[in-house]
């Protein structure tokens, strides 16, 4: 369970309606998530990090999918190798809205093929950061 410091704070993100709730998806009808989830189709930039630094010449954009105050989920194009990513608003939405500076490091837990060319994965978020105006 996340300390309440690694937690993303989601209320400026509600009170901008960028929030929107996410209804499960599993098919058993029995959601595993403990927290709840929001849609976030924003575009992100995935930075991988190791060893506390960075490596730019690796990073890729991302899509995402759902955010919670713990986790966050996103499309990719191809498989990830890395554990310890960061990822940074780029999309333009983000910044009009003043979030440009949106930015989060995540613990990788799971990557899933959807089709090719196309992957979903998600993770822990260990340390946060926005600033709202």
């Amino acid at each position: 369970m996340a300390t309440a410091e690694s937690k993303l704070p989601l209320e400026p993100l509600k009170q901008l309606g960028l929030l929107t709730p996410v209804e499960g998806r599993n098919p058993s009808g029995i959601e595993r998530r403990l927290d709840s989830r929001s849609a976030f189709p924003y575009h992100l930039l995935l930075t991988p990090l190791d060893d506390e630094s960075v490596s730019a010449l690796h990073s890729t954009k991302v899509i995402g999918t759902n955010i919670g105050a713990n986790g966050f989920c996103f499309f990719h194009k191809s498989p990830l190798p890395y554990r310890l990513v960061r990822l940074t608003a780029i999309d333009p939405r983000l910044q009009e809205l003043g979030l440009g500076d949106l930015h989060f490091a995540l613990v990788m837990k799971w990557c899933r093929f959807l089709k090719v060319g196309q992957y979903e994965s998600g993770g822990r978020i260990i340390w946060p950061h926005a600033r709202v105006a």
